[in-house]
């Protein structure tokens, strides 16, 4: 996730943008990184739920 979050500046250091250009990326580096922030989470909450399932069946 940290190479997510610098992506944009090292994208705006490489190349010539305008302003506009690079407010507009920034936001959409945001917006990568609450998406990318979230698939992890459901996966992590996912895979708990998987394993508490597997735990019960133990159990019996």
């Amino acid at each position: 996730m940290g190479f997510v979050a610098i992506s944009p500046f090292l994208l705006s250091q490489m190349t010539t943008f305008s302003i506009q250009q690079v407010g507009a990326m920034t936001i959409g580096s945001f917006g990568l990184l609450i998406m990318v922030g979230v698939a992890l989470d459901t996966m992590r909450q996912l895979e708990a739920q998987l394993m508490m399932r597997n735990y019960e069946g133990f159990l019996k």
